[in-house]
C-alpha cells in the first residue's frame, strides 16, 4: 500500500483512538452480543481512497468516499454512499460516484453471511479537452460475502461483487474486497479495506466510523 496512504490511515486511526478515549464508555446490553461489525448497524464511515493502476500510464488516482449506513428492519440495512477521484494525471481526469445499496444478511455461528444490490451513477470528466470529455452512466452491482468476528469489538468482512453499466460501457468486471473494522468506542471506530479490481486496479480505503 502507498506510504502516503498508510501515514493517513495511521492519523484517522489515531484520532479516532484519541477521541475514544475521552468518550465516557457504557457497557453493552446483556443480550447485545453483537459488538463487532457493522452490518445491523447506524453508522456514517469518512475516509480518503487511493486506487493504485496495475496495467496504465496512468498515475495513481486519489479521492475520499463517504458511506451511511441505516437498518430498516431486521436483517436488511439500505446504504448510500458518494466518492469523489481524481487521476494525478495530464490531461486530468475526475469522477464523481453516487449509489444506494439494500442489503440482506442472518447470523449463522457468529458469522453473518450476506448479499448485496448497489444501484449507482458516475460522472467521469476528461480535460483539458475541447469539448470536455464526459463518460456518464447508470451502474449496478450484485455482492455477497460474509462479516466475522476476530475479537471484540474487531470483525472481518470479505464480498465478492459483479459489477456492471446499464448501457453497454468498459466497466464490466468482478471486484474481490477484504477488510477490517475497529470499533473504538460505542460511537466511534476504524475501517481499512482493500478490492482487487480484475480490470485493471487495486483499491485501497481507510476511514473513520461514527456509530449512532
Amino acid at each position: 500500500m502507498n506510504k502516503k496512504l498508510l501515514s493517513l490511515g495511521l492519523a484517522f486511526i489515531t484520532g479516532a483512538g484519541v477521541f475514544a478515549q475521552s468518550e465516557p464508555s457504557q457497557p453493552p446490553a446483556a443480550d447485545d452480543k453483537d459488538t463487532a461489525g457493522l452490518l445491523g448497524k447506524d453508522y456514517l464511515a469518512i475516509g480518503p481512497i487511493q486506487q493504485d493502476f496495475r496495467h496504465s500510464t496512468s498515475k495513481d488516482g486519489w479521492g475520499a468516499g463517504i458511506d451511511l449506513n441505516l437498518p430498516t428492519a431486521d436483517n436488511w440495512d439500505i446504504g448510500f454512499n458518494y466518492g469523489f477521484e481524481r487521476v494525478a494525471d495530464s490531461p486530468r481526469i475526475t469522477e464523481n460516484t453516487a449509489g444506494t445499496s439494500v442489503t440482506g444478511y442472518f447470523k449463522a455461528a457468529g458469522v453473518k453471511p450476506f448479499a448485496d444490490v448497489d444501484l449507482g451513477y458516475l460522472w467521469h470528466r476528461t480535460k483539458p479537452s475541447d469539448p470536455t470529455e464526459r463518460y456518464d452512466r447508470a451502474t449496478y452491482a450484485v455482492g455477497t460475502g460474509f462479516e466475522a468476528p476476530i475479537i471484540d469489538a474487531t470483525a472481518f468482512v470479505g464480498r465478492v461483487a459483479y459489477n456492471n453499466e446499464f448501457r453497454r460501457g468498459t466497466r464490466r468486471e468482478f471486484t474481490y474486497t477484504a477488510g477490517l473494522d475497529q470499533h473504538f468506542s460505542d460511537h466511534v471506530g476504524g475501517l481499512v479495506n482493500v478490492s482487487f479490481h480484475e480490470n485493471n486496479s487495486t483499491v485501497y480505503n481507510v476511514g473513520l466510523l461514527f456509530l449512532f
